[in-house]
């Protein structure tokens, strides 16, 4: 077996196994794909999402930035924002690739499924905790 393949073979089985621990710890790391085609599967359910966050018009996560531009909401998931004063609405974030964790609910309003409440967001780039919610 060469080393390039022992390099991805062992970085693959560290992935997963890092899968199976935030799965230990009640956290799902979907795919923003998986969440997207098949949020029920996570409803009720502690949440760490990757993508493309935007707050114009409605704050989303999508699945990349010609998604977000095009405002395709089939290719995102409503984010949604119970701080104090809509903090996250108004954060200077929007525009980044980022990590989103909190709860899968369904509104019952909208018969939409969103992140909400939403624990913290990281900016992919830096790994900054760039909003954490206060509520």
């Amino acid at each position: 077996m060469s080393l390039a393949m022992k390099y991805f073979v062992l970085t693959t089985l560290l992935l997963l196994q890092s899968c199976v621990e935030k799965e230990k710890l009640g956290v799902a790391a979907p795919s923003i794909v998986e969440l997207i085609l098949e949020p029920s599967r996570y409803n009720n359910r502690k949440v760490r999402v990757f993508g493309y966050f935007d707050n114009v018009p409605v704050t989303s996560l999508y699945l990349s930035k010609e998604h977000a531009k095009a405002f395709d909401v089939s290719s995102s998931i409503y984010v949604g924002d119970n701080s104090d004063g809509g903090t996250m609405h108004h954060s200077g974030y929007a525009g980044n690739l980022v990590f989103v964790s909190g709860s899968i609910t369904k509104d019952r309003k909208f018969n939409e499924y969103m992140i909400f409440p939403v624990e913290k967001i990281v900016i992919f780039d830096t790994k900054e905790v760039c909003w954490e919610n206060d509520a």
